[in-house]
């Protein structure tokens, strides 16, 4: 019998395989150590691990260098209108990734007002705020093409309150420097609430107004552009730019390009609507009330005020076509306004994206129908068909390939290498549900991870985890609609019911949560106590033993995410779930219902509840169960529909 491969082998085999070659590992210990030496200047005697990284971090950058720009000369021919992957990362030692473009540095203007002229308003005496760009390159899988990253960071401009320095008020020159950098510093988390703050309202125009200024000058600049005089059209800009608003964040790309548009590049207001509309698409991210951005039209007249003057604009026709459409029903056209009146008067942002926008999405099934039925019925019925759904998903390549190396093996031996790159090839593996030998091959690859979280678990927070047990884990922000503190009740009532009856049989269960809470949410920060009180009371008392272990998990972030995720096996979620297709369990060990997603999923009936699924506490109307084989060679068979 073969020797097990340790998880570094089968590292190896998928490296092999093409998921992260490096070609000539000469050339590359080379450029390591020309790095370490001359640009980091260090010898192995004095080197840190950082100085590693960093160093192996400008050998990797330069094998992208090339392709990059190969790619930025291939789009300056071609339209560069395809999807990117995009890396997530973040500043505290420096970014070896990244790279600084002063030469593209963007003005972004604030307050001042709007004065009438001949040409029609103008936007003058405004506070100027420079925007930097900072480029990452974000590599393809297996295409040798690397796309870009553009982050943005404020500055101060050169002259700012120079006069003032140059009389002896440093303090005061450099406070305003710092309060005009102050804008990409802290980002407010929203954390679904919402709370109408300026500096917010101020990051989230900086960051689109320096992206369409981009956006539009590369448009000129490409050959597919309009550099050309035939080209000096605006008419393909929707052909060639697509803007998804990403919640309403980004709203401010509405009334930013129209004022673009019809200020700048003179189009007539109906030819500019035309462009914006067809140019933005909507995702809606959340339908509870009190998280939609509603910001203060005082605000907004006092920080773009040409902006308020556009948006009114924009709901006046909207609403002059709503009453065409329902003559005399006045409350429509308040429900449908997108300023809404009261103490002080407010602009809806999500109206605004909707109305400004040629498609309007949910990120799930359930939740488009949501959108459709109530947070946007009267929407829906003017324009049925600028609704859709947009089911969210995840890269393979990272969440399975990387963090499960045994279980993409054992998908690939069975499938081929096609999954990596189009998941519904994994529709081939319901062929092999029945099959003895790659089910077993699934639990060893299942057991192998979760002794490894047991003993990161025991490592890190000096908990002593049965791995045979249940790994019930739930990782979210932490917020009061998440219900982590039901998840906490059901861990004392759990705890309750073993001091209750210590000889009965328990099926013994490992409780993870995970997140974290904004820094001035009080009650989430206050959730997290909680949970960490209950599992030192839980996890020392000698009476439950090991058949109840409760973890919170610190610190959770995405090298955490990408070293558990091929550990969980229970996912826990305490709110509607929406996918495709879903299965309904019930399971006399835990007394909890389950939803499984998947056209047809044979279990183990000893392993129910270590396949990946979610807690739920309602069973939506649309499921259908129309078949049951229960006990078929030792394992639990179920057949949905709609």
């Amino acid at each position: 019998m073969a020797k097990p491969l340790s998880d570094q082998d089968r590292r190896k085999q998928i490296s092999v395989r093409g998921i992260a070659g490096v070609g000539d590992v000469a050339e590359i210990k080379k450029g390591f150590n020309r790095h370490l030496h001359f640009t980091l200047v260090k010898d192995r005697n004095v080197a840190t691990p950082r100085d590693y990284y960093f160093a192996l971090a400008h050998t990797v950058r330069d094998h992208l260098v090339g392709r990059w720009i190969r790619t930025q000369q291939y789009y300056y021919e071609k339209d560069p209108k395809v999807g990117v992957e995009e890396a997530d990362d973040w500043l505290r030692y420096g970014n070896p990734w990244e790279k600084a473009r002063p030469e593209y540095m963007l003005p972004v203007h604030f307050y001042g007002r709007v004065e009438q002229t001949g040409d029609g308003p103008k936007w003058v005496d405004t506070q100027v705020i420079l925007a930097m760009p900072y480029d990452t390159p974000v590599p393809g899988y297996k295409n040798n093409t690397v796309n870009t990253m553009r982050l943005w960071s404020a500055k101060a401009p050169n002259d700012f309150n120079l006069q003032e320095f140059n009389v002896g008020d440093y303090i005061q020159a450099v406070l305003d420097r710092n309060l005009a950098e102050n804008i990409s510093r802290v980002l407010y988390p929203n954390d679904n609430f919402f709370e109408g703050k300026e500096l917010r309202l101020k990051q989230e125009y900086f960051v689109v107004a320096a992206t369409l200024q981009d956006i539009i000058r590369r448009f000129k600049s490409s050959k597919f552009g309009c550099r050309d005089p035939i080209r000096t059209s605006l008419e393909s800009f929707p052909d060639k730019v697509a803007i998804q608003l990403n919640d309403t964040h980004p709203a401010l790309a509405i009334p930013e390009l129209m004022r673009i548009f019809v200020d700048v590049e003179k189009l007539g207001w109906e030819k500019a609507w035309e462009i914006t509309t067809k140019t933005c698409a909507y995702t809606n991210h959340t339908v509870l009330p009190e998280a939609l951005e509603r910001w203060p039209v005082y605000m907004f007249e006092k920080l773009l005020p040409r902006h308020l003057m556009i948006i009114y604009e924009i709901n006046k026709r909207h609403l002059d076509r709503i009453a065409a459409l329902y003559p005399g029903d006045t409350d429509r056209l308040r429900r449908m306004s997108l300023i809404e009146e009261g103490d002080p008067k407010r602009i809806n942002m999500a109206h605004l994206c909707v109305v400004g926008s040629h498609a309007v999405n949910g990120v799930a099934r359930i939740h488009s129908e949501i959108v459709k039925d109530t947070v946007f019925k009267d929407f829906y019925e003017v324009e049925p068909e600028k609704f859709q759904n947009k089911t969210n998903g995840i890269t393979p390549r990272r969440w399975l390939l990387l963090c499960n190396p045994g279980l993409a093996e054992l998908i690939a031996e069975k499938i081929g290498e096609e999954f990596m790159t189009d998941l519904f090839e994994l529709k081939k593996l319901l062929n092999y549900v029945n099959d003895e030998a790659f089910i077993r091959d699934v639990a060893k690859v299942k057991q192998e991870n979760k002794q490894k979280l047991a003993a990161y678990l025991e490592k890190e927070y000096k908990v002593k985890i049965n791995p045979e047990s249940i790994f019930d884990i739930q990782v979210k922000r932490i917020h009061e609609y998440k219900r982590q503190l039901l998840n906490c009740l059901h861990i004392i009532t759990y705890y309750n019911r073993i001091k209750k009856d210590p000889n009965k049989k328990f099926v013994p269960r490992t409780i993870m949560i995970g997140g974290k809470a904004a820094p001035g949410y009080h009650m989430a920060k206050m959730i997290i106590k909680l949970i960490t009180s209950v599992g030192n009371v839980v996890n020392n008392d000698p009476v439950v033993g090991d058949r109840l272990k409760v973890i919170f998990l610190e610190n959770y972030r995405v090298s955490l995410a990408e070293k558990g995720e091929h550990f969980w096996s229970s996912v826990q979620q305490s709110k509607t779930v929406c996918g495709n297709k879903y299965i309904y369990i019930t399971s006399q060990s835990s007394n909890t219902n389950h939803i499984f997603s998947g056209l047809k999923i044979v279990l183990n009936k000893l392993d129910i509840l270590d396949v990946l699924c979610f807690k739920f506490f309602k069973v939506p109307s649309c499921l259908n169960i129309f078949s049951k084989n229960l006990a078929t060679k030792g394992r639990l068979e179920i057949e949905i529909g709609y």
